[in-house]
Parts: structure tokens; C-alpha cells; sequence
């Protein structure tokens, strides 16, 4: 880190934070047509596909065809929506076009049979499965889109997946059907954040095997004999309260039995209750699978899961004309919305050396200081970014803290890459107030996205005639956790970045050096335990 000298006026931050709350939704008449990316993944040269994309791009939507027999997550994951036409006779078997579920976070609008067919092979519900459950044993995350009439298709959503039902076969759409399916194109695109949650044991149509049906069968037995409801609301908490007790080993191995992403037999009372009391509001009961799984969505938001459905759980939820006109000459500033053709990344901060895979989702971070340089000694970290997980953990083993690639990755894109993603569809953009001393006007934004702190706020703070970031505010809640200035940018592709901010408050300055657009990273990025960099010359 370096220091800077501590100049200029402090910003007066309580006259920010005295504006209003956010409004309501912004209504479909003054939310401006954004160029949203549509990845097409369909047959080449099909008469199906042809009017796909002169659909798509008569909407005044970005076509980018993505051959079915060359489907892969890299090629897909810098889309704002992924369009699939894949029909039954294409059966996938062992393939799997979008790779796992849980790694899958691009939002997307399965035409047809390939609802069906991908849910199957991923565990989920498909279409039908959804309509037939009883309304109140579906997930938060599922629901049946509003038909303009009763003539138009037929769409289903679970998470970020949506079903629209089309004409089996190579059929192509009518016009009434595209304008249908164009209008779900654009609704998907807000859905950046949100995740299936209820899903089966096993395979659609696959027989439990004997362990499922013996764990169902172990649920049942010690629910009548503690008399409890699997389901009922609030049962793992009065589970959690008989811990302690003469049956303390056999509610503790029901407890994992209901919660399996939870704690362990021998975790003692008093942790039980530290892992549920900050997720009781987000535990959703899955009637396919009969555990409780946690609404990952509803706990990033800190609200509660029951009652958090529908268009709720859509981001970008507020898009005031006034801030999309002044977020629009930010993004012009630097160089445009342009993140669609940023495969990889790299850059250094001091001795630590920062590669962002986005093509195929990992984010790594490695240490070049000399021992004894840092509190915690580490060497390598690394983040799934697609499925936000940790994947490996600096410093360690316990007792000592470990280190999480986590910060350094929401750092760098709230710093270098925020003003590229203003206009991005889940993201949400308010006017506030009137303009400062400086003659600055000020935005307020909340990014989206699977890693991204989905609590934090961030004002920017911008000179309305050149688009240029001035100051910026980090703030959670009415908590300003962060104030900074504007003070450097580099080139780099497309892009002009801000590289460099200083804290006048704690002296410091958040610092990008050397960063390169499509960089040229090494393999092994995602699983290495050692370092793949070089201590650069400086």
C-alpha cells in the first residue's frame, strides 16, 4: 500500500445521507432499452434459430450465436442472457452444456424442450413439475410469469432458469411467440442474483436409492418420536433447544439429517444455534428433497425468504431516469459498457499479484511479500466467483485466521470496474439530491452479482460534464464505511480505469498497477496450491 497526504475539504457526509428512500420500481415505459447481450445456443443456419436471432435483433438486442455442439460455460459466461433452443432428440446424456449447477449463474431462457431437458439433468423441477405442486409447498424462487393474455406462452421461473413454452421440434416461433419470448429475454436479465433452491434427492425419474429411502425413512421414525413435523416452521430451533439432554445424539443426527449444509453430531448446543440464528429467516423447507436448504439470495439481502418472491427477488430494482441518464455519460467517460468481451484479468496491488479468470469464473490471488510483512502469512488464495465459494483458503491451518480471496475480488471490481457496469441490467441506479460545493451530482448504486456485498450501497459522486468520478462513498445500511477521491486512471483495452484512490481519512490509497485487459494467465489458476507468478520488477 502506499500513503498519500491527506488534502482538500471533507466531504460533509450527513447532507447524502438525509435523501429519500428508495422509490418504488420504475415503471417498463421509463426504463430506457438497454443493448443487452443475448448468447443464442441453437443450430446454425436453422430456419428456428435464423428467426431467433433476426428477433433478437430487431429488438435491438446483441446477438452472439453459440453453436449446440460447442455449448460450454467459458463460451457463454460474459452474456447478460443465454438463450437455449435445444430439442428433445438431442438428448444431452454425459454432456453438460452449462456445467454444473451450482456454477451456472448466467441468467437464462430455455425455449421449449430444453427446459426439460436441462432441469432433468441438473435435479430440478421442470415446467409441468412446478405447475402441479401446490402453491404453498413451492419454493420462493418459483413462480408462473404473468400472461398478457391467455393466448401467449406459457413461462415458468426457478431462480435465475426460466421455462418458455414454444412448439416441440424445429418449428419456427410466430411473431406473437417472439414478442412474448423477447419481453421474458429482457424480465431474465434482472434476475442476476437469484438461484434454484428446491430440487430432488436424485435425478428427475431416477429411482431413490436404497440411502435416500433409508434417510426418509431414519427422518420419519425419530420425528414421531420426538413429535415433531419435519416441515413445520421453526422445528430445527426446538430441536436445537432439546440438545443437551438424554436424547442429545439422536436429535443432533436428525438435526443433520433435516439440515445437511449445516453443522456436524458433535457440534455442541451453543453452535447449533450461532449457525441458525442469522439464517431462521432464510431456511426454506424442500418438499423434493425433504431438507431445509438455505435462501441464499434472501440471507445476502439480510430479509427475510417468507413472503421474498416474485419480482421482489429481481435486482436492479430501482432505475431512475435521471441516474441512467448521468450513470450513461460515466460509462461513456470509460470507454462504454464493454465487460462482454473481458475474458481475463490481472493486475498488482503491491506485492500481491491478482488474476481474474471471468471466462470460466475463478478469481486468484497470490502473495510475493517477504515473511513477516503481513499479520497472517499466506501465499495463494482463490474464489469460485460462478458458484461463490471459497476454493482455496490463505494463512491457516486453525488456529490461525485464514485468508479469503473474497475482499481483494469485491475491491477491484467496485473500484476498477464499476463505472463499465452502471448500465448492467440488475443493476440499481437513484439520483440523489442536488448537486454539492463542487458542483458535483451524485449517483447511487448497487451492483449484483454472485460474490458482490449485496448490502452495499455506493455513491458516486460525478462531474455531469465530462461523466468523470470525482469522490465515491462505500456505505451498508447508513453505515459510510469508505470515503475516496478520484485519483488516477489507466487504459487498459477498451477501457479507461480508475486505478487509484485515496482515503483522506485513513491516509491510504487503494492502488491498481499494472493491469492488463485479456491477460494471458496460467493454468492450474483454479486449483494450484502454488504460486504461478513471478515477484515482478518495480
Amino acid at each position: 500500500m502506499k500513503w498519500c497526504t491527506k488534502v482538500g475539504r471533507r466531504l460533509s457526509i450527513g447532507c447524502w445521507l438525509l435523501v429519500a428512500a428508495w422509490p418504488a420500481r420504475a415503471t417498463e415505459a421509463q426504463e430506457p432499452v438497454l443493448r443487452l447481450t443475448v448468447h443464442v445456443v441453437a443450430k446454425p443456419a436453422a430456419p428456428r434459430t435464423v428467426g431467433l436471432l433476426d428477433a433478437v435483433r430487431a429488438a435491438g438486442l446483441l446477438p452472439r450465436l453459440v453453436d449446440r455442439a460447442d455449448c460450454a460455460p467459458e463460451a457463454l459466461r460474459t452474456a447478460d442472457v443465454v438463450l437455449v433452443d435445444w430439442p428433445a432428440e438431442e438428448a444431452l446424456g454425459e454432456r453438460a452444456p452449462l456445467g454444473p449447477l451450482e456454477r451456472w449463474d448466467r441468467p437464462t431462457v430455455f425455449v421449449g424442450e430444453a427446459g426439460d431437458l436441462f432441469a432433468r439433468s441438473w435435479g430440478l423441477p421442470t415446467a409441468a413439475e412446478m405447475a402441479a405442486m401446490p402453491a404453498a409447498t413451492r419454493g420462493p424462487e418459483m413462480d408462473e410469469l404473468a400472461r398478457p393474455d391467455t393466448a401467449a406462452a406459457v413461462v415458468w421461473r426457478q431462480g435465475h432458469l426460466f421455462h418458455f413454452a414454444a412448439p416441440a421440434g424445429p418449428a419456427a416461433l410466430t411473431a406473437v411467440q417472439h414478442e412474448r419470448l423477447l419481453q421474458v429475454v429482457r424480465s431474465a436479465a434482472r434476475f442476476v442474483s437469484d438461484r434454484p433452491i428446491v430440487r430432488h434427492a436424485v435425478p428427475a425419474g431416477v429411482a431413490l436409492p436404497a440411502t435416500e429411502v433409508a434417510r426418509r425413512e431414519r427422518i420419519d421414525a425419530a420425528c414421531r418420536r420426538f413429535d415433531v413435523q419435519p416441515d413445520a416452521a421453526g422445528v430445527l430451533a426446538r430441536l436445537i433447544d432439546r440438545l443437551g439432554g438424554q436424547d442429545s445424539a439422536e436429535i443432533a443426527a436428525l438435526l443433520v439429517e433435516l439440515a445437511p449444509d449445516s453443522c456436524t453430531v458433535q457440534t455442541s448446543k451453543t453452535n447449533w444455534m450461532n449457525w441458525l440464528s442469522p439464517r431462521s429467516h432464510q431456511l426454506v423447507w424442500d418438499p423434493l428433497s425433504r431438507v431445509w436448504r438455505l435462501d441464499l439470495l434472501a440471507f445476502w439481502r439480510g430479509v427475510s425468504s417468507e413472503g421474498h418472491r416474485g419480482d421482489a427477488r429481481a435486482d436492479g430494482a430501482v432505475r431512475e431516469p435521471a441516474a441512467v441518464a448521468l450513470a450513461t455519460k460515466v460509462v461513456q467517460h470509460h470507454g462504454g459498457r464493454a465487460l462482454a468481451d473481458l475474458a481475463t484479468f490481472s493486475c498488482w496491488q503491491g506485492s500481491v499479484c491478482l488474476m481474474w479468470d471471468r471466462r470460466h469464473g475463478y478469481f486468484r490471488m497470490e502473495n510475493h511479500a517477504e515473511p513477516g510483512r503481513r499479520a497472517t502469512p499466506w501465499t495463494v488464495s482463490v474464489i469460485d466467483t460462478a458458484a461463490d465459494a471459497e476454493v482455496i483458503w490463505g494463512g491457516g491451518p486453525p488456529p490461525r485466521p485464514r485468508v479469503s480471496a473474497r475482499g481483494a475480488f469485491r475491491e477491484l471490481v467496485e473500484h476498477a470496474f464499476l463505472p463499465a457496469m452502471l448500465l448492467d441490467p440488475g443493476v440499481s441506479l437513484r439520483r440523489l439530491a442536488a448537486e454539492d460545493a463542487d458542483g458535483l451530482q451524485a449517483i447511487a448504486v448497487q451492483l449484483t452479482g454472485r460474490g458482490m456485498d449485496a448490502r452495499a450501497e455506493h455513491v458516486l459522486f460525478v462531474d455531469p460534464a465530462t461523466g468523470a468520478i470525482r469522490r465515491r462513498q462505500r456505505l451498508v445500511g447508513s453505515q459510510v464505511q469508505r470515503e475516496q477521491r478520484a485519483v488516477g486512471s489507466e487504459a487498459c483495452g477498451p477501457l479507461s480505469l480508475p486505478t487509484s484512490w485515496c482515503d483522506d481519512r485513513n491516509e491510504r490509497t487503494y492502488l491498481v498497477e499494472e493491469p492488463t485487459w485479456n491477460a494471458e494467465l496460467p493454468a492450474g489458476l483454479a486449483t494450484a496450491p502454488e504460486r504461478l507468478s513471478k515477484v515482478r520488477d518495480r
